[in-house]
Order: C-alpha cells, then sequence, then structure tokens
C-alpha cells in the first residue's frame, strides 16, 4: 500500500515539474520592424484624429503617431518638429513655417 501512494505521489511531482516547463524553447517572435505598435491603455481613445480628440489618453497616443510642427520645451521654448523654421508676421496673427 505505502509503494502505491510513493509512485502515485511521484507521479503527481513529476506532472507538476512538467507542467512547469516553457514551450518557448529560446525562440523569440520576430516582428518586422515598423509593422507592429501595442500600447497598453485602460481606456479607449476617442479615435485618432488629433483634431477632433478629446481625451486625455487619445492625445498620448497620437502624440506617438503624428509628428507635429514644433515641439514645446520643458522651459516653454520652440524647437522644430517637422517645420525647419517659422516667422511671426509684425501684427502678430500669422505664423508662417517652412516645412
Amino acid at each position: 500500500m505505502k509503494r502505491k501512494t510513493y509512485v502515485s505521489l511521484l507521479l503527481v511531482l513529476l506532472l507538476l515539474l512538467v507542467s512547469c516547463g516553457s514551450k518557448n524553447e529560446g525562440k523569440e517572435e520576430v516582428i518586422e520592424e515598423g509593422r507592429v505598435l501595442r500600447i497598453a491603455k485602460s481606456v479607449d481613445p476617442d479615435g485618432l484624429d488629433p483634431q477632433r480628440s478629446v481625451a486625455e489618453s487619445t492625445f498620448e497616443i497620437t502624440s506617438i503617431i503624428y509628428d507635429t510642427l514644433m515641439e514645446v520645451e520643458e522651459d516653454g521654448s520652440l524647437i522644430p518638429g517637422i517645420a525647419d523654421s517659422y516667422e511671426i508676421s509684425e501684427d502678430g496673427l500669422i505664423v508662417s513655417f517652412k516645412i
């Protein structure tokens, strides 16, 4: 009777060890560059059009997808984005960007 108990216990332990093994076998999934963008968010974006979005979660995503003409540094200064330079008219009403 003891032998049957030991064999059963040994089989259970062996099954536990086998089930904890990795099926990956050291192979990594190969993804072509520039093809996949995965973002984990707790809420869905309200769209991917930066002109129509109002949710902060959407702004976080669209800032990754789209480039801007200018970017704002932490000190408030402007640095070029896709615009090479910009000019502000004398009356301050028109801003011209050189792309």
